[in-house]
C-alpha cells in the first residue's frame, strides 16, 4: 500500500494531521462488509471548523459543545437547556463552564462554544475587539428587588436603588473560571440561592435579580418582588463566533438561540 501524508502549512517542521493509504486494488467483496458514507471538509484551520455527514444525513459532530453561562443563567435556565439539547442531538458532546461576564475573553480559547451573558457592556467590548463574533440580544427584562413580606422595603410601592448600601444587598460570590478545578453542574448552583433566600427571610436582605429569575429562584411565599424606581433593564446576550453558523453546529446554535427566545 502507498501512503499519502498531509501536513499542515506552518512555518516550522510540519505537523501530520492525517495518513491516508491508497490501495494497489480493491479487496473482493469489499459490499458485504459494514460501511458509513461520509462526507467531510474543513471551513477553516484557525480556529479549526470541520463539517462531517454520516449516511442518511445525520451529524456526527467532531468535538464537544461548550457552554458558557453567567450564574443566573445557569442557575435558572440551563437544566432546561441541557436537557433539550440533549434529547435533540444524542450525538452531540456538551461541555459547561460558568464565567462572569468580564471573563469572556475565554470565549477565544475555545472556538467551539457559545457564551449567555447578562448585561451589554462586556459584550460590546468583546465583539468590537474581535470581530468574528456576534451578538444577539434575546430577550430585556425589568430587574426587581426580591424582599420579605415582612419587611419594611416591603411597603414601598418603588425601591430607589440609589438608597440602598451595598451591605443591604445580597451579592452571591462565584468562583471565577480561571480558578475552576472542575465542571460544576446545575445543582451545585443551586446552593447559592437557599443562602440567599435565607438572608431575605431575615427581613434584612435585598436580592436584585430580573424579574424572570428572581420568581424562578425565590418561590417561598413570604418573598415578594417590587419593583425599581429608576426602571433598571437587562438584557440577555448570546454571543459566538459566526464562522460556526457555517459549520456543523449551525443547527444546534439555531435550534438553541430559539430554545432561550421560548424559556427566557
Amino acid at each position: 500500500m502507498e501512503a499519502v501524508q498531509t501536513c499542515s502549512t506552518a512555518k516550522q517542521a510540519p505537523m501530520e494531521i492525517e495518513r491516508k493509504f491508497i490501495p494497489k486494488q480493491l479487496p473482493p467483496d469489499l459490499a458485504q462488509y459494514p460501511y458509513h458514507e461520509i462526507e467531510q471538509g474543513y471551513l477553516c484551520t484557525s480556529p479549526t471548523v470541520r463539517i462531517r455527514q454520516m449516511d442518511d444525513g445525520s451529524t456526527n459532530f467532531t468535538e464537544p459543545l461548550t457552554i458558557f453561562a453567567v450564574p443566573c443563567v445557569s442557575n435558572i435556565y440551563l437544566p432546561s437547556i441541557l436537557k433539550d439539547l440533549y434529547q435533540t442531538f444524542p450525538n452531540l458532546k456538551l461541555h459547561f463552564r460558568e464565567i462572569l461576564p468580564k471573563e469572556i475573553d475565554v470565549l477565544q480559547k475555545t472556538p467551539v462554544s457559545f457564551a449567555l451573558l447578562m448585561g451589554g457592556d462586556d459584550a460590546k467590548a468583546f465583539i468590537t475587539t474581535f470581530s468574528e463574533y456576534i451578538s444577539i440580544m434575546l430577550k430585556q427584562e425589568a430587574c426587581y428587588a426580591f424582599v420579605s413580606k415582612y419587611s419594611p422595603w416591603a411597603k414601598k410601592k418603588q425601591i430607589d436603588t440609589n438608597t440602598i448600601s451595598e451591605q443591604s444587598i445580597d451579592f452571591r460570590e462565584f468562583e471565577p473560571y480561571s480558578q475552576h478545578k472542575k465542571s460544576y453542574t446545575p445543582k451545585n448552583f443551586m446552593n447559592n440561592f437557599s443562602s440567599s433566600q435565607e438572608f431575605i427571610l431575615s427581613q434584612n436582605g435585598i436580592h436584585i435579580l430580573p424579574l424572570g429569575v428572581g420568581k424562578k429562584a425565590y418561590t417561598h411565599p413570604d418573598i415578594v418582588a417590587i419593583p425599581l424606581k429608576d426602571n433598571v433593564t437587562v438584557s440577555y446576550n448570546f454571543i459566538v463566533n459566526h464562522m460556526l453558523f457555517s459549520s456543523e453546529f449551525a443547527f444546534v446554535l439555531r435550534h438553541t438561540i430559539k430554545l432561550l427566545k421560548t424559556i427566557l
